[in-house]
């Protein structure tokens, strides 16, 4: 049994002889009383009894009405009451059970007798409760297996659409080298080789030459798989045709080989996009083609080797720290060290000895004197992120080692030379701050020399291509996986997403699509829930096996390719390359807009030759 310690009782009496007893009686308990009914009532909301001892006949509110507005309140429904009363008439008795109550016990009463009735419904109570937790959790336990038992149905519902639908190319095996199963998509993309050969058939042993089926048959020997293996495909009378490849063993509930798959993508347009995309501009790892993008490396050239203050402001996320290594490392400062401090991660004093450093004896604990931030970045670049959450008194020295160039460390009177260039950021209202008088007005213009404004992703989304196709790359290599690029229906969720953690967000999402892709081509499947309705969104658009052949093929074809190019560089031309202007004209999203230009090469450098 719990330890009844642990068990709240509370006594509704206004008879001082039976509190007293009652009191002494029970003091292994956390025992609580109350004069009359409200004074009850109000008890039992605020601090909440396991069970009620109340007494009948009381001034006011009596007990059996207690009882009842008890049992109709839900939160004190459940409390058990026992009634202690001199009426014990069986009308009373009667009331006293329909008011509510699980026990009635008469007065003058034994104290023995109550003592055990409480342990007895103390007890049920504890079990009813255990029962109902088990209850509970067996509930929630069938719910979550009908709940997987669902999500096998949709995921095997979801497969077999997938295997009908996905435009690349798929032939199953069995071990003996039968063809199971041949998709449609196959026929737009395999040689006439591969397409001789049908579900029902045995693999021809001269389709061996074939790197596609000699893939199929190394893994039925072997057991390796291959993951989108590139190649180069000399059958479908294209020389420059690029294919990529990937088996998979497929396997029984034992785990057994049970036999091989194969898909077939045409890459040919991956590979020329990959080298157009690989020439997107890229300024000290700053990636972007945006316009303020742009700007940004404008100003970072012009301020490298000029040893004025930046403030460099912007959201979280959008790159404050890179830009700052961009100054830094362009500059002729590059060659001396780049030291960080955020603000935000120190108290007041740990702050002041982070900066300026401690002499031996400044305070308990110092045992030897200390170097500060400002003499480890001497002839370099002093990085203060988050310089909003500095403190005032921090604000004032602050600004007087920018004025003098010069600092004492905590607890000497000896100054020290500051030779360092200070680059700030915050992703705070600063103007703001100063008018509540958070931050001081001369530092903040003492720092805001040149303000860089990092803008958010949701207003650079024409680079968001290019970062995820950085990032990929990034975390391809990081966790040792081939890809072949990020789906359209991808890319139309990023571009539709209002990235509020902007391009940290981006990279998170890339690093977890890389996790949880197992290769080839990164799809909506492989992204987290937080994408929320863009995600959703993207997931609505068409999955039947036509719509996504017209989605394919009308990009498919050289015609339709050149054509799209025309339509999307006059619609640009007139209206001087404003995207927004030009998606209304062509009758579509700006996202889609951004994509095809993406898809097709066209940047604004094109513009400028048409």
């Amino acid at each position: 049994m719990t330890d009844i310690r642990l068990y709240r009782i509370l006594l509704v009496d206004d008879v001082d002889i039976n509190i007293r007893t009652l009191a002494d009686s029970l003091k292994e308990y956390d025992f609580s009383v109350a004069l009359d009914g409200k004074t009850g009532l109000e008890l039992a909301h605020s601090y909440p009894p396991d069970l009620i001892l109340l007494d009948i006949v009381m001034p006011g509110m009596d007990g059996i009405e207690v009882c009842r507005r008890l049992k109709a309140d839900p939160a004190t429904k459940d409390i058990p009451v026992i009634f202690l009363t001199v009426r014990n008439e069986p009308k009373d008795i009667t009331a006293g059970f329909e008011a509510g109550a699980v026990d009635y016990i008469a007065k003058p009463f034994n104290i023995h007798e109550v003592r055990a009735r409480i342990r007895v419904h103390l007890e049920l109570k504890r079990s009813r409760e255990a029962s109902e937790l088990a209850n509970n959790r067996l509930k929630t336990e069938i719910a979550a297996r009908r709940e997987l038992h669902e999500s096998l149905q949709q995921s095997e519902a979801r497969l077999n659409a997938v295997f009908r639908s996905i435009p690349e190319g798929i032939i199953t095996i069995d071990s003996n080298g039968n063809i199971l199963q041949v998709n449609p998509p196959l026929s737009r993309i395999a040689c006439e080789a591969v397409l001789s050969a049908s579900a029902g058939e045995r693999l021809d042993p001269s389709f061996e030459k074939y790197q596609c089926f000699s893939m199929l048959s190394r893994l039925l020997k072997t057991g390796k798989a291959v993951s989108e293996y590139r190649v180069n495909c000399t059958h479908c009378g294209f020389p420059e045709k690029r294919l990529s490849l990937t088996t998979s063993p497929l396997l029984d509930t034992m785990d057994r080989v049970t036999g091989a798959l194969l898909v077939i993508r045409d890459i040919t347009r991956l590979v020329e996009l990959e080298l157009q995309l690989g020439k997107h501009s890229r300024f000290k790892k700053i990636i972007g083609q945006s316009i303020p993008i742009q700007y940004i490396c404008t100003q970072v050239k012009e301020l490298a080797d000029k040893e004025t203050t930046v403030l460099i402001s912007g959201e979280t996320g959008t790159g404050k720290e890179l830009v700052t290594e961009a100054i830094h490392y362009t500059g002729s400062r590059s060659g001396k060290p780049l030291i960080r401090v955020n603000c935000a991660m120190f108290t007041e004093a740990l702050m002041e000895n982070e900066l300026f450093g401690h002499v031996r004896g400044a305070f308990t604990g110092a045992v030897s004197n200390h170097s500060g931030r400002f003499q480890e970045a001497s002839g370099g670049t002093l990085f203060l992120d988050e310089i909003g959450e500095l403190s005032l008194h921090l604000q004032a020295k602050l600004l007087r080692v920018m004025d003098r160039k010069e600092f004492e460390p905590v607890g000497s009177s000896r100054t020290v030379k500051a030779d360092v260039r200070i680059i700030a950021a915050t992703n705070a209202d600063m103007e703001k701050q100063v008018r509540l008088g958070l931050f001081r007005m001369d530092l903040y213009h003492r720092l805001k020399v040149v303000e860089i404004s990092l803008p958010p992703l949701r207003e650079r989304r024409e680079d968001i291509p290019a970062l995820a196709k950085h990032f990929y790359d990034l975390y391809a290599e990081a966790f040792n996986k081939q890809f072949t690029g990020i789906s359209d229906r991808v890319l139309d969720v990023f571009m539709s997403y209002p990235w509020p953690g902007n391009v940290r967000e981006l990279s998170n999402i890339i690093e977890h699509a890389c996790i949880f892709c197992t290769g080839g081509m990164i799809h909506t499947a492989c992204l987290p829930p937080q994408l929320g309705d863009s995600l959703k969104n993207a997931d609505a658009g068409p999955h039947n096996l036509s719509d996504l052949n017209k989605h394919s093929a009308g990009f498919a074809s050289s015609e339709s390719h050149s054509r799209d190019t025309a339509d999307i560089l006059s619609a640009l031309n007139r209206t001087g390359w404003n995207k927004a202007k030009a998606a209304r004209i062509l009758g579509i999203s700006r996202s889609r807009l951004y994509r095809r230009l993406v898809r097709y090469g066209i940047s604004a450098e094109e513009g400028d030759h048409n």
